[in-house]
């Protein structure tokens, strides 16, 4: 796991958590337009570190989190941010219990429980995906980012906003040419295995879900809701998957920053 840091460490800090075969760097977009006045610390999970250990599930990798925020004497902080599966990941976070925030931010997080052949498709598809950057025979290879993003792959989650994601894409390729098969299949079960966990009532209160209108993760809404009533819910209308950060970062942090100083003052809701 390495977890870089941008920004003054006695600022308030934002925890940043990527999605699904991506790298701290990934957030960047976001991170720079918050860490004039935040420090903010972006994560690269176990298995997304080229030549580190694979990752291995979601506690383990709170297990790590924590650990490094508790070594900086850091117990609370202004915003845990997660996307995609990085939003599992904060959960879990916020499950452990031993870091509070202000706000628990999760965007396009996939938060189902899916049955075991859901599942093994669902773990031939991410290696479909592994394939954009790597030969038939497992070898990586020199990724052309533009027949990536137009292929069956990418349409059949993003349709035609696909080209809107290549900062990500560029940065998930790298991650996918050195990715192992036992990360492959520990995110998966990440990814199709979420169990929500029973929040305190002021944890709940300062969790904000966020899905785009045109996100398949958004199926799990109703799941959420239904565990967690209490929390914030704001849709993007007319966005696909974590695309209002992609899209607009500068009002998207914006948002990060007006959710903070809410918090502040105390529950989101």
């Amino acid at each position: 796991m390495r977890l870089d840091e941008l920004g003054d460490p006695k600022a308030p800090t934002i925890l940043m958590v990527p999605g699904s075969f991506c790298t701290g760097d990934s957030e960047l977009p976001i991170a720079r337009r918050l860490c004039d006045r935040f420090h903010v610390v972006t994560v690269t999970l176990d298995g997304h570190v080229k030549g580190g250990g694979d990752y291995l599930s979601k506690e383990a990798s709170t297990e790590g989190m924590v650990s490094w925020l508790h070594g900086r004497g850091i117990d609370h902080l202004a915003m845990a941010h997660g996307t995609s599966m990085g939003a599992i990941n904060v959960l879990d976070v916020a499950r452990e219990g031993s870091v509070s925030a202000d706000v628990w931010f999760y965007d396009g997080g996939p938060f189902f429980d899916l049955p075991r052949p859901v599942e093994t498709l669902m773990r031939r598809l991410f290696r479909r995906v592994l394939g954009i950057g790597r030969r038939p025979d497992g070898t990586p290879w020199k990724i052309d980012v533009d027949k990536v993003l137009g292929g069956s792959v990418l349409r059949h989650f993003l349709g035609d906003d696909a080209p809107m994601y290549r900062e990500i894409l560029g940065n998930c390729a790298e991650v996918c040419t050195f990715v192992s098969d036992a990360t492959l299949t520990n995110e998966c079960r990440t990814f199709c295995e979420c169990r929500l966990p029973e929040l305190p009532p002021d944890v709940v209160r300062r969790s904000v879900f966020v899905w785009g209108s045109k996100e398949s993760a958004r199926a799990s809404r109703k799941r959420v809701q239904s565990t967690y009533p209490d929390a914030e819910f704001i849709d993007a209308e007319g966005y696909n998957h974590c695309g209002l950060q992609c899209v607009k970062p500068d009002e998207y942090a914006r948002l990060l920053s007006e959710k903070i100083a809410q918090g502040r003052r105390g529950p989101c809701r």
